[in-house]
């Protein structure tokens, strides 16, 4: 009857509040129901935001609850309709059985499960838990709304106990399971904890121990991958009824008991964690396929008394790379194991050490069943609010979220960038020091809200508000990921950033911050530094604003392509800057990683020794460098064109070349050369060998170190110079070439072949002939007054072996020797003017040429010849030529006898040859006069014939003055046309001549600098020597120094005249000054080995300063020296 007195005042109560009557007529209707909702009525004006993924939650009220499907995003109270009332846990509304409605109590006041009693009484409200402690007993107090065990509190004493006690032996299992997850929330699951537990754990209300600190891994980071083996076992359980008489009955008054540990099932439990690291040049995915293999495999393992686990190679260093943590109910000899070997072993003795019937010693209680402590007191229902599902889920989730984050923001911090860069690690301590604090605070407050909501004393709103509250923060997840993703790529730049610099084995080379010492040490210890600045790092500012929830400006230059593009162009030029200069002297080089600068992300400068300022450096290109162009190959050079690049920092280039012998280049030359203002340059390499492969490559050169060599072209040299003195004999339809063979052969080579190669004027190829043993050809069938090239190749047939030293023979061939020639013109027809002819003249006209191109008409020739009698043939002897200009003009021809006949010829001169004569065509009649030839004057004798021995010379004269014409006689009567007489009697003198050269660097200041030693062969000689060098001042500049080159022969001067040379320095330090010294030296009465040598000395009373000297440093230095016959020298 009281009861339902209550229950009726407490809806009397509900109906005035809402029809709004009069305070005065309501008071005093207050009862134990308004007290529960008192405060939700007072906030029913507050609008109360819905947490994301909350569609309803409880209310004070057991007919209310909160509603998130309507309202924009805020929670409106509703009522259930009729007599139903809110399942907080399944968040609906139900119709309740008839005891639930009666005595008006709260339905949260008499059930202490997560679910209504469909069956009347109070056996409904059991509940089954996984135990994460072993320290539990039977018939203890449990209070399910701390989710804690009272521990001694019991109704019974341990004799009671024991004697109500019964023992249960089930079918002992023995079980195991794998799970790859790596948080703390799939280790909950493994372990088969409930939502409601979990939330409990997770919030901070248990503390675990035994095989369940298992769920407690904090050293786990992202970059780990983890594997778990799990071993579980049950063996008995024990029961209590109950109907076990109390000994203590006034424990049923226990305001914090709800239920009494009925049922304690035993067994044992062990956890086997295999942790392994990844490191960043291993793919996740292999090493967690691997470890999963590994690990699924050790239930298989067959082992035998203290044998290993037998593996070698790559599965060996593997599994040593294995981290093993145990966590289990097991009492193990010689400890937990850490080895994955270890693991095995005690894995597979796990049964020899589990809990075995009849006593069964070593098992410990691992899950038990709680019965509500009404069913033991006949005492009022417990208060006992379960908390909605999707509440208890979105909370498990917000906890295993920080787990996740505080996990993320380890692995940043273990990161290499965070150890080596201040400014990263602070970053990314300040937002771990608050995530710790805020996570800190959510479970202080979850450690009395669960209990107060589970209690009846809170709504379930507030919880919802928690959530809303972390979901406004900086800390909901998908922010924090956000930014703890871009710190990651942040890290992940500088990682890809410093990749490849080994720092350790480069002495001249450091990556540092701009707090770091080791920039100053870098610049201090060498006079050209090149500095790499990248600002690009995020300054403390940045997580400030974000843990003050401000906007954050997201374009980051990591997430900049452009950005990202250019400062990895960057890093691989200056990588492959440093790795050609690496370990240099004079060279230094810098990564400085600075805070960010939005405008400029990157920037490379170089840096003076004593210089402030600071230059935008270029660094060099290799791909600038491109591929050399070989232009000319010969026998002993070959041509190159070097590109001059777009980067005025680079100034000279090194040409490299050596040999191929065995891939070495230990006789690799490098010449030097200074870039000209021409876009391209042209390089002759000298002093080459006969039919040798070389490789050659190009390097640039800069203040600040020289590029990375450029690519490698090979070249080989020519067996043989080209073929010599190509000479050419025309006609209009044919060419006769001819040549000479080649000057200088390889050793060994014989040429004997030639290939001959016939083209027009565009190129197009009309013969291409190859030739055996003669020097000449003859092309037909060709076109008149026409532009030919001709090239002639020698042809070299050697044999050879290949790199897999196989014999093969070989073709090679020199370098083309090339002729232009030209065919000779069609004959004209002459015309004759016939008025024009007169007894000694004729006139003609030549007509128009049919020359209409190149090559051009310069002249003509006519030849006018004495006819027999038969007027058809030319008399031997008779032939007179006259020349006229190109032009069309009439030619007159004068001096011709009358009363004879003539035939006229024509020849066209032109700009590339001349024309064959034409056949006689032309017939001229004239007056006879006879006239007798006469002697010319002597002209002088001619050049002796030779050098030296016996030798000739000639003198003649011409039958021209006059000549004979018109049957006159010749001057055979008059004497011989020419005379000879010996010359130039002297014996020839036999060549000797040396040369000795060197371009090893020589630094001298006096003494002798080099010596040659020369063979004279007569005694009655001079010697002619001639020396080639450049020397340089390495003092200071002064007004006036000066250097005495002079040549000594066996260590003294020539005598009375030296042979030297005074060199003056007037120019800056170190610059070059080419010269030549020559001079005959009389040394009569010696023959034999003599040495030559240059020497340095002073220059006498004129020198201000001797000055070291140097010589032969990029250019070859020679001596030459000539064995010739004694001269004459006059002292002036």
């Amino acid at each position: 009857m009281v009861k339902l007195f209550i229950f009726l005042l407490v809806l009397i109560a509900e109906k005035i509040a809402v029809n709004g009557l009069p305070e005065s007529l309501t008071g005093g209707l207050k009862d134990k129901r308004s007290a529960f909702f008192r405060k939700e009525i007072q906030n029913d004006e507050e609008q109360t935001k819905c947490a994301p993924g909350i569609k309803r939650f409880s209310s004070l009220d057991e007919r209310k609850y909160y509603s998130c499907e309507e309202g924009n995003g805020y929670a409106v109270l509703k009522t259930c309709p009729g007599n139903q009332l809110y399942w907080p846990q399944k968040e609906i509304c139900y119709q309740p059985d008839e005891d639930e409605t009666q005595g008006g109590q709260d339905v949260r006041v008499r059930r202490a499960s997560n679910q209504p009693a469909n069956n009347k009484g109070r056996k409904a409200t059991i509940i089954k838990r996984k135990l994460l402690r072993s320290d539990v007993s039977l018939g203890e107090f449990y209070d399910a709304k701390n989710d804690q065990f009272l521990s001694g509190v019991s109704l019974w004493s341990m004799e009671e106990l024991e004697k109500y006690r019964k023992r249960r032996f089930a079918r002992p299992s023995t079980n195991y399971q794998f799970d790859s997850g790596k948080t703390e929330d799939s280790r909950m699951n493994l372990m088969d904890i409930d939502a409601s537990l979990k939330l409990s754990f997770m919030g901070g209300l248990i503390e675990v121990s035994g095989s369940a600190q298992y769920v407690r891994q904090s050293d786990v980071l992202t970059t780990d991958e983890t594997f778990t083996l799990a071993y579980k076992s049950t063996s008995f359980y024990n029961v209590l009824p109950v109907t076990a008489v109390k000994n203590f009955p006034k424990q049923c008054d226990n305001k914090q008991a709800t239920h009494v540990v009925s049922k304690v099932v035993y067994g044992q439990n062990a956890y086997y964690f295999f942790k392994r690291s990844v490191s960043r040049k291993e793919k996740k995915e292999e090493i967690a396929g691997s470890l999963k293999v590994l690990v699924k495999a050790i239930p298989a393992f067959s082992i035998e008394g203290s044998a290993t686990v037998k593996v070698e190679g790559e599965e060996k260093r593997f599994r040593e790379s294995v981290k093993v943590r145990f966590n289990g109910d097991f009492k193990l000899p010689g400890g937990f194991p850490a080895t994955f070997e270890e693991a095995v072993k005690s894995f597979k003795k796990l049964q020899d050490y589990t809990a075995q019937p009849p006593d069964y010693v070593n098992a410990v209680p691992v899950e038990v069943q709680l019965t509500p402590i009404q069913d033991f007191c006949d005492a009022t229902d417990t208060i006992l609010v379960s908390i909605g599902d999707s509440l208890t889920q979105k909370t498990a989730e917000m906890l295993s979220h920080f787990n996740v984050l505080s996990m993320e923001i380890n692995t940043l911090l273990d990161s290499g960038p965070a150890f080596e860069y201040p400014v990263i690690r602070e970053n990314l301590n300040l937002y771990k020091i608050k995530l710790n604090s805020k996570l800190l605070k959510i479970k202080e407050k979850l450690q009395t809200l669960l209990p107060d909501i589970r209690a009846g004393k809170e709504g379930a709103k507030e919880l919802n508000n928690l959530l809303v509250e972390n979901n406004e923060s900086p800390f909901e997840f998908v922010k924090s990921e956000a930014f703890l993703n871009s710190r990651s790529l942040e890290i992940s730049a500088l990682n890809l950033l410093t990749d490849g610099f080994n720092e350790y084995s480069l002495k001249n080379f450091r990556v540092a911050d701009f707090k770091q010492p080791t920039r100053a040490q870098i610049m201090m210890n060498y006079h050209h530094v090149v500095v790499l600045d990248v600002n690009i790092l995020q300054s403390k500012q940045i997580t400030q604003k974000f843990l003050q929830n401000e906007k954050i400006n997201s374009s980051f230059w990591y997430k900049n392509d452009t950005k990202a593009s250019e400062l990895g162009t960057q890093k691989k030029l200056f990588k492959k800057f440093l790795e050609a200069n690496q370990n240099s002297n004079k060279f230094g080089y810098l990564i400085s990683i600075n805070l960010r600068d939005e405008y400029q992300p990157i920037r490379v400068q170089a840096k003076r020794s004593g210089v402030a300022d600071s230059l935008d450096f270029i660094i060099p290109d290799v791909r600038q460098i491109g591929k050399p162009k070989v232009t000319f190959v010969s026998y002993d050079h070959f041509k190159i064109s070097v590109t001059k690049p777009n980067n005025t920092w680079v100034t000279h280039f090194f040409v490299e070349y050596w040999p191929i012998i065995d891939d070495s280049e230990e006789s690799k030359t490098s010449l030097k050369f200074a870039f000209s203002q021409q876009n391209t340059q042209n390089v002759t390499i000298t002093n080459l060998n006969y039919l040798t492969t070389y490789e050659f490559r190009i390097v640039h050169v800069t203040e600040f170190g020289i590029s990375p060599k450029g690519e490698k072209v090979s070249v080989t040299t020519k067996p043989s110079s080209e073929p010599t003195v190509l000479k050419f004999q025309s006609s209009e339809s044919s060419l006769k070439i001819s040549w000479s063979e080649p000057v200088y052969q390889a050793n060994g080579i014989k040429i004997k072949d030639y290939r001959v190669v016939l083209k027009d004027s565009v190129g197009q190829v009309v013969a291409d002939q190859q030739v055996q043993y003669v020097t000449n050809i003859k092309f037909d069938n060709l076109n008149a007054v026409t532009k030919y090239i001709v090239t002639v190749k020698a042809i070299a047939e050697f044999i050879r072996k290949d790199s897999t030293n196989t014999t093969k023979k070989i073709k090679e061939y020199s370098h083309p020797a090339t002729l232009i020639a030209y065919t000779a013109t069609n004959p004209l027809n002459p015309n004759l003017f016939q008025a024009n002819a007169d007894y000694y003249s004729v006139t003609l006209d030549l007509g128009k040429s049919n020359i209409t191109q190149v090559p051009r008409v310069t002249g003509y020739v006519v030849r006018y010849s004495l006819m027999d009698s038969t007027g058809r043939n030319i008399k031997p002897g008779t032939s007179r030529t006259q020349s006229f200009p190109g032009n069309n003009d009439p030619k007159k021809i004068i001096g011709l006898a009358s009363g004879f006949t003539y035939g006229l010829e024509v020849q066209e001169i032109t700009t590339v040859g001349k024309s064959i004569f034409s056949s006689p065509v032309f017939i001229v009649r004239t007056d006879p006069r006879v006239t007798n030839g006469g002697y010319s004057q002597w002209t002088s004798w001619s050049v002796c014939n030779r050098i030296c021995g016996p030798g000739q010379q000639t003198r003649s004269r011409t039958c021209t003055n006059p000549e004979p014409s018109n049957g006159g006689t010749n001057c055979e009567s008059l004497g011989r046309s020419s005379q000879t007489k010996n010359c130039n009697l002297k014996s020839c003198f036999e060549t000797n001549i040396q040369e000795c050269s060197w371009r090893a660097y020589v630094e001298q200041s006096s003494g002798l600098i080099k010596e040659c030693t020369f063979n004279k062969k007569r005694s009655t000689t001079s010697l002619l020597v001639s020396v080639k060098t450049s020397v340089r001042i390495h003092e200071d500049p002064c007004s006036y120094c000066c250097a005495r080159y002079y040549v000594t022969f066996n260590g003294h001067e020539c005598s009375p005249v030296p042979i030297d040379q005074a060199i003056t320095f007037e120019s800056r330090k170190y610059d070059w000054i080419p010269f030549t010294i020559r001079g005959f030296c009389k040394l009569n009465n010696y023959s034999g080995n003599i040495k030559v040598g240059l020497n340095v000395g002073q220059c006498g009373s004129k020198a201000s300063i001797d000055p070291d000297t140097g010589n032969g440093d990029f250019v070859t230095s020679s001596i030459i020296i000539e064995e010739v016959e004694n001269v004459k020298l006059y002292i002036l």
